[in-house]
């Protein structure tokens, strides 16, 4: 009779590499500014964790999960053969980084949205294309620089309701009815 040997996860949905990835970045032990280089992770979960490496995708995830659920940021390091886990000042640059990245994909958006010829869609298309234009523009003047300093100097720190969202919109009725 044979017999198999099955090992237990910790981490839902995760392969055996990702896992034991996930177990090295999570487990505590290091601060920011520490590095790991490829060959501590590819000694510790058995796969090449280099970008072209069969371990790379597993890595990735690791770095994802140990994101989500410990708050520790890991980035790679260009061409240095390792990985970084992030202080606060890092983390801001790359949220400023994402936030541009937003906006332009926003203005980019608008672009290809006022692309659209008033014949070129029925009604109902019509009124799809409508709200994206308004939830568009509204992401792109949300990630906008001057409104982020904006709130910044009203201390906000909690997003914005779905309710109060919906109220600062005007239907097409109330445009009509308004002096605008």
């Amino acid at each position: 009779m044979q017999v198999q040997k099955t090992e237990v996860y910790a981490f839902h949905g995760t392969g055996p590499v990702a896992a034991k990835l996930i177990d090295l970045l999570g487990g505590g032990g290091f601060a920011p500014g520490d590095i790991i280089t490829d060959d501590v992770m590819t000694a510790h979960c058995g796969r090449d964790t280099r970008v072209a490496g069969g371990g790379y995708a597993s890595l990735q995830t690791a770095i994802r999960r140990v994101l989500k659920e410990k708050g520790v940021r890991w980035k790679r390091v260009s061409g240095a053969g390792c990985i970084k886990c992030l202080d606060g000042k890092e983390k801001l640059r790359e949220v400023r980084g994402r936030n541009d990245h937003i906006r332009r994909t926003a203005r980019q958006t608008g672009y290809v949205a006022g692309s659209i010829t008033n014949g070129d869609l029925d009604k109902e298309e019509m009124k799809e294309l409508l709200a994206h234009v308004a939830v568009v523009g509204t992401i792109l003047l949300l990630a906008r620089n001057d409104m982020i300093k904006k709130l910044g100097a009203r201390d906000v720190s909690d997003p914005i309701s779905q309710k109060q969202l919906m109220a600062g919109f005007q239907t097409l009725e109330d445009q009509k009815g308004s002096d605008l």
